[in-house]
């Protein structure tokens, strides 16, 4: 079975809450979140599990990586 292809957003600087270094948003192709806040960074092809598991409860995958 083939893995599901996501595309991989990366939460603008301006728009990082206190004491996130950055913020990684993954959603289904052509489902866009606010681009004022968000830009796209590329298509992820070989998603993890983690983040499979989190796309089949949620529709959506964030994660943020702190300071």
């Amino acid at each position: 079975m083939r893995l599901p292809v996501y595309d991989v957003y990366q939460m603008k600087v301006r728009h990082l809450p206190d004491g996130v270094k950055s913020a990684w948003l993954r959603t289904l192709p052509g489902e866009r979140p606010d681009l004022e806040r968000w830009m796209f960074f590329g298509r992820e092809r070989h998603p993890s599990k983690l983040t499979v598991k989190q796309m089949d409860a949620h529709g959506i995958s964030y994660s943020e990586t702190s300071m």
